[in-house]
């Protein structure tokens, strides 16, 4: 029952986030293309220290909706990590250190599958 009104949430927030989208992609856009891992800035939406799991979620969903609207490949995001698997001290709230160790361990986690940036799918050998 909590999962599904925590899904019912997210997706009502993601659809108010939505409406404001085209300010917050130009924000994002501005700052590396969208490339790369999204700034402690932009997840702290609130602007008080922390990222809450609402706040987490939201900018997740608007960065994959600004990706599929623009076509874009969206690599390893069905091995993104849960909220609760970066919040490592169980507060409820991610600070910028929790969230960038997160972020490294996801990316390097994908480049080792191959699907990072600029990684190559490994080729087989033919005898």
């Amino acid at each position: 029952m909590r999962d599904s009104r925590l899904c019912v949430v997210t997706v009502l927030l993601s659809v108010f986030l939505l409406c404001n989208l085209p300010v917050s992609a130009q924000a994002q856009e501005s700052k590396g293309k969208g490339h790369g891992p999204v700034p402690f800035s932009v997840f702290d939406m609130d602007e008080n220290g922390y990222v809450s799991e609402e706040e987490f979620y939201s900018v997740r969903q608007q960065r994959m909706a600004a990706r599929a609207a623009e076509g874009k490949k969206m690599r390893c995001a069905a091995s993104a990590p849960a909220f609760s698997d970066l919040d490592t001290d169980g507060d409820g709230q991610l600070n910028p250190e929790e969230l960038t160790a997160g972020q490294k361990a996801h990316r390097a986690k994908c480049q080792g599958q191959g699907q990072g940036q600029g990684q190559e799918q490994p080729q087989e050998k033919t005898n």
